[in-house]
């Protein structure tokens, strides 16, 4: 028993002073490790620990912690093929030598089997080995110290190369398949030191990889590929794109990470790209595959964007609060950080609310004719007055966003939409139909074009999208008249053969249209 007590003693001095170097948000508050250790194959997270422990080596040790400490909670979303009768397929693409290969293998199976498919869900503790985790960080240790990463600090290479994983992408074994196929590209730049250069010359040599974004939704029921697959396919959407290319980019030693667009504001979908930490630890941002440092730019509104770290970031929604009071979606996450400000979003609203039971609020913009949550703010009591406050900050410009709360599973909105023009000006959008008006709406390009004989319904926004009028297009002119129209209204013109995409707008004293 006392040789028991003395190696635990031995062992928490040796944790604590590894991870005394880090921050309390890398390490997430600097808790045991061991108090993360919850999966089934907790064993094999410990041999890790041992692993370091006994080599002696303070800094891998001190990784591997960061890693573990921020580990639950970390999942994937995996796909497998099945029989009928529910039992795996054993058919693995990445058995083939290439893309066309495999699906041709794939073709010929279905001709002989009725296959089937299963969503899979599992958490790293329960799946990652010791042998991985150790492996993923003697390869990403063996690639730091090069000329294009030596500037970055400890704490900048846990979160921006260290990490086995993006998202929530299938976990596969991908950091010595990337550096075997893109470490030769060091020999062309010779002696150069500069990370953008080394980032640039990368990401031109995987401009073969295709965009299938709008190309209809691939058979496998997973929001990611994993790094492997997508590696074989060399196609998938931007999400497919931006988190492929931190593995290639990371693999050689290049601090990259994704930055991310829940829901457009002023468009339909949403948005992944990438940025690289340059030698003097400015971030940049580019677009894995086809477009370079320096390149880039994002062409719309973002509203609001966030970060995919691996670890646990305090000040997320989902570090503060349990699931069912978060909204399903990308704030359930304690890995995300809010980098709005980095792209201009700046702005703070405040919203008084005339409930004082509620704890967060939420902000929503319109996106495939839905309202969609992007952004939370916390409420606070107001000394003196009924109900309670919301600041919801770095917010962008040009958008129109909405006010909402969310309880058992459904969104209420809390007070009326608001914009912010390109001033930073906001206005709130309450419709007064007190004075109803007569307006005109015109063809737009990229906007609105009639079709002969079809119905055109016009809504504003109170609480919900109520109707206006309906009108058809007969064609004898390009614009539609409608009357009734409050003043003041947020409006939505859908037409019969909507697919969701159409946008929001608003009509100024003057009878000018504004689209959001």
């Amino acid at each position: 028993m006392k040789s028991k007590h003395f190696y635990q003693l031995i062992f928490l001095l040796i944790f604590f002073i590894g991870v005394s170097g880090l921050s309390a948000q890398n390490t997430a508050g600097k808790q045991p490790v061991l108090s993360n250790l919850k999966g089934k194959k907790s064993a094999e997270l410990e041999k890790v620990i041992r692993h370091y422990q006994q080599q002696g080596n303070k800094q891998k040790l001190q990784a591997a912690i960061f890693l573990i400490n921020n580990m639950d909670g970390h999942t994937s979303e995996d796909f497998m093929w099945t029989r009928p009768d529910g039992s795996r397929l054993p058919f693995n693409e990445l058995d083939y030598p290439d893309m066309a290969t495999s699906l041709s293998a794939f073709n010929a199976l279905k001709k002989t089997t009725k296959i089937g498919g299963k969503k899979m869900h599992y958490n790293d503790a329960d799946t990652i080995t010791s042998r991985q985790l150790i492996d993923n960080i003697e390869l990403a240790f063996a690639v730091w110290g090069k000329p294009w990463n030596k500037h970055l600090s400890f704490e900048d290479f846990c979160e921006y190369i260290l990490p086995y994983r993006v998202w929530t992408e299938p976990l596969q074994n991908w950091r010595k398949t990337y550096y075997n196929k893109y470490s030769p590209l060091e020999k062309d730049l010779g002696g150069f030191g500069n990370t953008f250069d080394y980032c640039t010359h990368l990401n031109q040599s995987m401009s073969g990889y295709v965009c299938t974004y709008g190309l209809g939704k691939r058979q496998e029921n997973i929001p990611i590929l994993g790094p492997l697959t997508s590696l074989h396919r060399q196609q998938g959407e931007c999400q497919d794109m931006a988190v492929m290319t931190v593995y290639a980019m990371r693999a050689a030693g290049i601090p990259c990470v994704v930055d991310f667009c829940p829901y457009w504001p002023t468009s339909s979908g949403r948005h992944y790209w990438n940025v690289v930490l340059g030698n003097a630890g400015q971030a940049v941002i580019f677009m894995g595959t086809t477009h370079s440092p320096g390149e880039y730019s994002l062409v719309r509104e973002i509203g609001k964007a966030y970060r995919m770290m691996y670890s646990k970031q305090p000040d997320a929604l989902a570090s503060i609060a349990p699931p069912e009071a978060i909204p399903e979606g990308f704030l359930r996450s304690p890995y995300i950080r809010d980098v709005s400000p980095f792209y201009g979003a700046k702005n703070t609203v405040n919203i008084h609310l005339p409930d004082n039971h509620l704890q967060y609020a939420f902000l929503s913009v319109f996106n495939y004719s839905r309202w969609q949550v992007i952004g939370w703010g916390k409420t606070k009591s107001t000394p003196g007055k009924p109900g309670s406050s919301v600041s919801f900050p770095n917010l962008q410009s040009g958008c129109v966003y909405l006010p909402e709360s969310y309880s058992q599973g459904k969104k209420t909105p809390l007070a009326y939409p608001f914009s912010i023009d390109m001033q930073g000006k906001v206005e709130h959008l309450i419709p007064d139909i007190s004075t109803p008006r007569q307006i005109t709406l015109g063809q737009q390009d990229g906007y609105l074009i009639y079709r002969q004989d079809k119905r055109y319904i016009l809504y504003y926004w109170d609480k919900q999208w109520k109707k206006i009028s309906t009108k058809v297009y007969t064609g004898d002119s390009c614009q539609l008249v409608f009357e009734g129209v409050p003043t003041d209204a947020l409006l939505y013109l859908r037409p019969e053969y909507s697919q969701g995409k159409e946008r929001i707008f608003t009509v100024d004293d003057t009878g000018k249209r504004h689209w959001w």
